[in-house]
């Protein structure tokens, strides 16, 4: 369709009978433009369109590509002002009418065309997603099964602000978020069962709808009662859908099976400073408590209950530990399990123990635990992780990677990494590659001067050991600490 609109104002007495020269809309603004086709674009990937214009002079005429929602409340997007469309459809999944304007600016007239505009979903979603920090700011880099990068997706795909602070975590929450939708008429839409990524840095949040990469909330509408201080420390979703949050050693509940409109609940009650960990299950998701040195289940009808064994023990408590580093074996069941590197109070020595919890409970009733020498790597470093079926503990100093036997109460060597890397995160992650192959890594990050690098090892027999020969296979700028792989 094109269309021409004259913003012209006369002014004449009622009594004029003068006569008038009518000039025909091409004298007036003698542009052609070509009729456009309908388009069809994934959110979130390459809108381009070149127009076809006659009797164009781009030193007068300025240009304008907007849509307008089919469907209520019939929002207007300006995409671009300039002569041709190319950028990153950052519109949600929908129907629109897209329109391009070219206006006179000195006669103040315009002519347009319009064609029908669909938005499927994104092609951003099984991969993996990087979590970086540059300058003060934290986006996200993304990863194709394919190996296709999409980087800095708030600020170059999206076309939004990046998060501020540091990266935390980020947690992908399937088909259990609900979320409302205020139209300008005063009415309410809700939309139930939707797919989101929570994204959190040290001081900031976004929860984004996962089939089109939309934004859902920011962090001031993340809270039914917004927190006094943002100190985020950790993000998860269990088997049933129920998103944990910690913030300054305090939990934040979104009890995604039970319906509501997709906020984190009210501070949990207590006198808690809970370690910055979340141990994840089928049914519960568990903290650690270091003010009471005893482990909580967030439980889904019970709410924050304190886990003890057969013996009615929580066990840390009894044994004044002090939490060094806590961390997921990741065999994600309907029991958790987790090493935790301690250190005693009473004898002023440490240890590691393996955790096991099912319910309120834990398991087994009496954990051993292995005293470790003060000279122990565990003791000097945060980057640590357990894989799934080992009795083993990865860490890294610096450029080194190292496996800690727990049975033997010794280190070795797995790789060494150029001068200037730092190992800046290591977590098992198995799945299913491009070629239906499964895959059983030991995913580790490194950073330099340079950027980082993601290197995929993967893991070789039942003791832990990894085949280390693995060059980086995603790279990207700025300093990353977090991976998350989306298989669905």
């Amino acid at each position: 369709m094109v269309s021409t609109a004259l913003l012209l104002s006369f002014t004449a007495c009622s009594n004029d009978k003068g006569n008038y020269d009518y000039i025909s809309e091409n004298k007036l603004i003698p542009v052609e433009i070509s009729v456009m086709d309908s388009v069809s674009v994934k959110a979130n990937s390459l809108l381009s369109i070149t127009p076809t214009v006659k009797n164009d002079d781009k030193s007068r005429y300025k240009y304008t590509w907007y849509t307008i929602a089919k469907n209520w409340p019939h929002k207007c997007d300006t995409l671009s002002t300039k002569h041709d469309l190319s950028l990153n459809c950052n519109l949600n999944a929908g129907e629109y009418t897209l329109y391009y304007q070219v206006k006179d600016s000195l006669k103040n007239i315009y002519k347009y065309v319009s064609a029908p505009l669909t938005v499927t979903a994104t092609d951003i979603n099984s991969g993996w997603y990087v979590m970086k920090e540059r300058n003060g700011t934290t986006d996200v880099d993304y990863y194709s099964m394919s190996g296709t990068a999409r980087p800095n997706l708030f600020t170059d795909v999206m076309g939004i602000s990046p998060l501020v602070g540091s990266p935390v975590g980020m947690a992908y929450a399937p088909s259990c978020y609900n979320q409302e939708v205020n139209n300008p008429d005063g009415s309410v839409t809700k939309l139930y069962q939707q797919s989101v990524f929570h994204i959190v840095s040290t001081k900031d949040m976004i929860t984004l709808n996962a089939s089109d990469m939309g934004v859902f909330k920011r962090l001031s509408e993340e809270f039914y009662e917004q927190p006094s201080t943002f100190n985020f420390q950790a993000i998860a979703v269990d088997g049933l859908s129920t998103q944990t949050l910690l913030n300054n050693g305090q939990m934040h509940n979104l009890l995604g099976f039970m319906g509501g409109i997709g906020k984190f609940s009210f501070q949990k009650e207590g006198n808690f400073n809970f370690y910055p960990q979340i141990i994840s299950a089928d049914y519960d998701d568990y903290v650690y408590d270091q003010k009471s040195s005893s482990m909580y289940a967030s439980d889904m009808f019970s709410g924050l209950v304190q886990c003890t064994n057969s013996k009615g023990s929580t066990i840390f408590s009894d044994s004044s530990f002090v939490m060094l580093n806590f961390m997921p074996r990741v065999d994600y069941s309907y029991m958790a399990s987790a090493y935790a590197v301690f250190k005693g109070g009473l004898k002023n020595k440490y240890y590691v123990a393996a955790i096991s919890l099912f319910d309120v409970y834990l398991n087994p009733t009496d954990p051993v635990f292995t005293e470790i020498p003060s000279t122990c790597g565990l003791l000097s470093t945060d980057v640590m992780a357990a894989p799934r079926n080992a009795s083993v503990i990865y860490f890294a100093k610096d450029n080194m990677l190292k496996l800690f036997k727990v049975a033997t109460i010794s280190e070795e060597m797995l790789k060494t990494f150029d001068v200037g890397e730092k190992v800046t995160f290591i977590k098992n992650i198995s799945g299913t590659n491009a070629d239906k192959t499964t895959f059983n890594d030991l995913v580790v990050i490194t950073n330099s001067s340079t950027g980082y690098k993601v290197y995929r090892f993967p893991l070789v027999g039942s003791a832990g050991e990894i085949n280390a020969t693995s060059s980086a296979v995603m790279t990207g700028t700025g300093a990353a600490s977090f991976i998350m792989f989306r298989q669905n």
